[in-house]
């Protein structure tokens, strides 16, 4: 929380740090005021909290649940809405078995991409490895028609070949 809002995180350890009454919070109760769209909404954080003060022996759980509330309950219906389309497409009970590293990985892949590993696997539909547009994706990957030559890559020590011309920024 303090990351994200640090008012907010520094109110909430004043809260934990001082007794209610001294510092004048012995009016707390467990709601919050939301505002969205412009309309501010008072919402509970447990049941029936409206009737329930915060005191001095119950204050860590009205931090936990504040915190709770401010960083997923306030975006609740955004969440819903979003994991409603997510299940629409990967039913849950097939995502379930995933940790969120798997999942993570699924969703986005690894953080580099072959692109020689890219090339040997790629099946071409409707094209072929002749097909001019196909030659045109390769050259722009960074990779030579020639099998297993690449024009460019991230460990060779010579620049790319549309940098060469730049020959003040690289010796060539």
């Amino acid at each position: 929380m303090e990351h994200e809002d640090y008012a907010f995180y520094k109110s909430m350890m004043f809260l934990l740090e001082h007794d209610l009454a001294e510092a004048g919070l012995d009016n707390l109760d467990f709601t919050m005021e939301i505002e969205e769209f412009g309309v501010t909404e008072t919402r509970e954080l447990k049941p029936n909290g409206h009737n329930i003060a915060v005191t001095n022996a119950n204050k860590k759980e009205y931090v936990k649940l504040i915190s709770q509330m401010k960083m997923t309950g306030s975006i609740r219906s955004q969440i819903k809405a979003f994991l409603d389309g997510f299940y629409d497409i990967i039913p849950k009970h097939l995502i379930s078995i995933f940790s969120d590293n798997e999942l993570e990985l699924l969703i986005s892949g690894l953080p580099t991409i072959d692109i020689e590993d890219l090339k040997a696997n790629t099946e071409y539909h409707k094209f072929s490895v002749t097909s001019l547009q196909i030659q045109w994706f390769w050259r722009a990957s960074g990779l030579s028609l020639k099998r297993n030559a690449p024009t460019s890559s991230s460990s060779s020590p010579e620049p790319p070949k549309f940098l060469c011309r730049a020959s003040l920024l690289w010796k060539v």
